[in-house]
């Protein structure tokens, strides 16, 4: 195995860069300001170069690439801090429905696709997957973001408290406006709503799609934006349809409560095609982390460079360039536990899971520590929403929680190395697979450690991360 990129690689990751460095902070931006021109004109784009289609089947009309070519999109669309449902959309989601594929339902038994004007993309016509017989899609404008998936982890894995304090299971009603979902990209899609045509769809970028997988995704994120939202819980997966909007410290982000509506699939068929999804979207957020904390160094290094004090740039002084260079060791270590994960999931080894929690910590980490010292060397002017930095400062404090908490993901790897050795392939035998999800199931003490998720109804991370937000939603940092 080598975790090196090859020339195509390489020249492919280099396209996704100058074509997302055009204005990816102004997409963002607007994004976040209730305008998703920019973000949808560059998730099209994104579709042109086939990043979109990666991770679907060439039978579904993907291109059936390989996982490392996942990850290596997902870590440049981190990089330049592109809003939507990225993990979900371009990984999990093609994931679970590829498995789901296999086995269809008929096709009254799946959704309508309803047509509507796209405001957006100047009349062309925009697809969104709802249940049948549910109501047509509302403006979600009483609701705003909770940030559902903070963990408030430190670097430690140690998690922060507070959640009660913070309010964070209730709706906030100050919304950016139009977030409706009218303006969802889509052109001809097949009307009939079975898994191998919305695969079609997520290829072609006629698509978004997000995910709800209770306790270790409780909300979907970007439910607005997107025209699918599934739900996995219970061990059935279902179609949903969004509720309550909340709010998350990463104000490009926003997180849906969700209601279950027809079941496309259950069973252990079901179960372990959602586990893969699950491990999916952990890899490419952690890709998206490591690329977030790329784009957090160089920042910073730019900034060193520039600002001078006593006559000589920052940069000089060792209180600068060491920290910097800790951060350039933590992003240079977790490259090759991302990509090698990667590898492993392609492969559908017996360790697939443990690496990817692996890769998870050590990005998440690295991010982490990136964005600490990217707001030491900036000093004031990095709290600013003025300045790009916090784009990025409060995604990384957004993803760092999400797809499973540092403690979460610990736990599993953990769970992994000390299992006794039998011989077999450990997910045959289920030695280390006490639940389907994310991660084994907790004990009394990780249950201290990663919150409670009983009465809140498995929102312990969405609290956190609105803890992370703070009252008025700003973030605090510890």
């Amino acid at each position: 195995m080598t975790v090196a990129r090859s020339a195509e690689q390489a020249q492919f990751a280099g396209s996704l860069h100058d074509m997302l460095a055009a204005d990816g902070p102004g997409a963002a931006r607007a994004w976040a300001a209730g305008d998703r021109g920019p973000g949808l004109a560059t998730w099209r784009a994104l579709a042109a170069l086939g990043v979109t289609a990666l991770a679907v089947p060439e039978r579904a009309g993907g291109l059936g690439a390989s996982f490392t070519d996942v990850v290596i999109a997902c870590e440049e669309i981190g990089h330049h801090a592109l809003p939507g449902p990225v993990a979900e959309s371009v990984a999990a989601v093609p994931v679970l429905l590829a498995a789901l594929s296999a086995s269809p339902l008929p096709e009254n038994e799946f959704s309508e696709i309803v047509v509507s004007e796209n405001a957006v993309s100047g009349g062309a016509l925009s697809r969104q997957v709802r249940p049948r017989g549910a109501p047509p899609s509302t403006d979600q404008s009483g609701a705003d973001e909770s940030g559902a998936d903070e963990s408030g982890a430190d670097e430690s894995g140690a998690e922060q408290s507070g959640a009660e304090q913070s309010g964070a299971d209730q709706p906030d009603t100050d919304m950016p406006p139009d977030m409706s979902g009218a303006d969802i990209p889509g052109a001809d899609m097949p009307v009939g709503g079975a898994p191998g045509e919305w695969l079609c769809g997520l290829a072609d970028g006629e698509l978004i799609a997000t995910l709800a997988a209770p306790p270790w995704l409780p909300f979907a994120a970007d439910g607005d934006a997107a025209g699918l939202v599934l739900l996995a819980d219970g061990g059935a997966v279902r179609l949903a349809t969004p509720g309550s909007r909340h709010r998350s410290v990463d104000r490009a982000r926003s997180l849906f409560e969700t209601s279950g509506g027809q079941v496309l699939a259950g069973g252990p068929a079901a179960a372990d095609a959602v586990a893969r999804a699950l491990d999916a979207g952990a890899l490419a957020s952690a890709a998206q982390l490591l690329g977030a904390g790329r784009a957090l160094l160089e920042a910073s290094v730019r900034h060193a460079r520039q600002r001078t004090q006593f006559g000589r740039p920052i940069g000089s002084f060792q209180a600068v360039k060491h920290p910097l260079a800790d951060v350039a060791t933590g992003l240079e270590f977790a490259g090759p536990l991302l990509y090698a994960a990667a590898f492993t999931l392609d492969g559908g080894g017996c360790h697939a899971a443990r690496d990817v929690s692996a890769a998870k910590v050590a990005c998440t980490g690295a991010a982490r520590r990136a964005a600490r010292v990217a707001l030491q060397v900036h000093g004031a002017i990095g709290y600013t929403e003025e300045h790009d930095l916090h784009l990025w400062l409060t995604k990384v404090r957004a993803l760092a929680g999400a797809w499973g908490s540092q403690a979460e993901h610990r736990a599993r790897v953990i769970a992994a190395i000390t299992a006794p050795e039998t011989g077999q392939d450990d997910e045959v035998t289920g030695d280390n697979r006490e639940t389907p999800g994310l991660a084994p199931r907790a004990t009394a003490g990780d249950r201290g450690a990663a919150g409670d998720r009983g009465a809140a109804g498995d929102r312990g991370a969405a609290a956190r991360e609105a803890a992370a937000a703070g009252p008025a939603g700003e973030p605090t940092w510890s």
